[in-house]
């Protein structure tokens, strides 16, 4: 059964690492050590990489981007200088599956125009990134973000969003003293945000720390419009105080107020559920 992660790994844009990359991989698939071959600047006949412990080696040569026809041509000649017995030549790309250069690669197999004293093969990136995803070593050394516990790192994203759009403070203040008028943009930005990172994690919306962080988005959206029924503007604020509202916002048995002590309660659980230990009012986490 595939992996969730195979084939959605990032290139990565290191021609350094992609080298690492393809030596571990390689390893994986043929079962035999392999090697960086030479250090750049010298004369390596077009081989990056190089089996070790065999009688006739595996040469590889990497290419941290899309490959034409014209350059395998290029590639193979350099590799026919190679002057140690070579029973296979790797081409390795970090271009997707070409079904012209697989086709292209077969006939300079079957010898039409020269036969060669290896075999060539290519390998493209789907390959090197579902061998990847299957090593857990390997996802650790060069994915570690992919390796975590997939609802942790939705929470940590999660999380950042809420620091970035100051939700916390919003939350915090007072309506009925006022509150600053660039936070219901924040909220705004926030809420969009928010929902399309859950949105591409619907494999996980069963987790109770899922629907916590689905039912706070939700409120905090609610809280806002509720808000924005309710306030009016005053220089850089906006308030709940108005002059021709008939009700005391002060009072205790205030409709309004005993509205907003209620959204706040509801996200302050749901950021507890979210954050086990942790509550929205007060500065870090406590262990229980």
């Amino acid at each position: 059964m595939p992996l969730p992660l195979e084939y959605k790994l990032p290139k990565t844009q290191n021609s350094s690492e992609f080298e690492d990359m393809v030596c571990d991989v390689c390893t994986r698939k043929y079962g035999r050590s392999f090697q960086r071959y030479g250090r750049s600047g010298q004369k390596q006949s077009g081989i990056d990489i190089i089996s070790v412990g065999q009688e006739k080696q595996i040469g590889i040569q990497c290419k941290n981007y899309e490959i034409s026809i014209k350059e395998i041509d290029r590639i193979v000649e350099e590799a026919k200088k190679f002057r140690q017995p070579m029973v296979e030549f790797i081409i390795a790309t970090s271009s997707f599956r070409d079904v012209k250069l697989q086709e292209y690669i077969t006939k300079i197999n079957q010898g039409d125009e020269e036969k060669l004293n290896f075999m060539v093969s290519i390998l493209f990136w789907e390959e090197i990134s579902m061998t990847i995803s299957q090593n857990k070593d390997l996802l650790v050394k060069y994915y570690p973000v992919f390796n975590e516990d997939p609802i942790e790192r939705l929470v940590g994203e999660f999380n950042c969003l809420i620091n970035k759009y100051c939700i916390l403070d919003y939350v915090k203040e007072d309506p009925t003293v006022g509150i600053p008028k660039y936070y219901p943009e924040l909220v705004d930005s926030f809420v969009g945000e928010a929902r399309q990172a859950l949105s591409r994690e619907n494999a996980l919306q069963r987790h109770p720390r899922f629907a916590a962080m689905n039912h706070f988005t939700d409120t905090l959206y609610n809280y806002s419009g509720y808000l924005g029924m309710k306030l009016f503007s005053a220089n850089t604020m906006y308030t709940i105080q108005n002059p021709y509202d008939k009700e005391d916002i002060t009072s205790g048995d205030s409709k309004i107020k005993k509205k907003i002590e209620q959204y706040k309660t509801e996200l302050e659980q749901d950021y507890g559920k979210i954050n086990p230990n942790c509550s929205m009012f007060f500065v870090g986490c406590t262990d229980l």
